[in-house]
């Protein structure tokens, strides 16, 4: 599974993000990006 290109929060934080949560899997990171995106707690890049 790849970043989403429509994601809000851009591929330079997201990659970040990853880095520092080895442990969480990127499908969980993007689902978990987007509930934060819909609440409005993660701005749009």
């Amino acid at each position: 599974m790849g970043h989403d290109s429509k994601s809000l929060v851009a591929f330079g934080r997201y990659g970040e993000l990853r880095q520092q949560l080895p442990g969480v899997t990127e499908r969980v990171l993007t689902m978990q990006l987007r509930e934060l995106e819909q609440s409005g707690l993660v701005p749009q890049a």
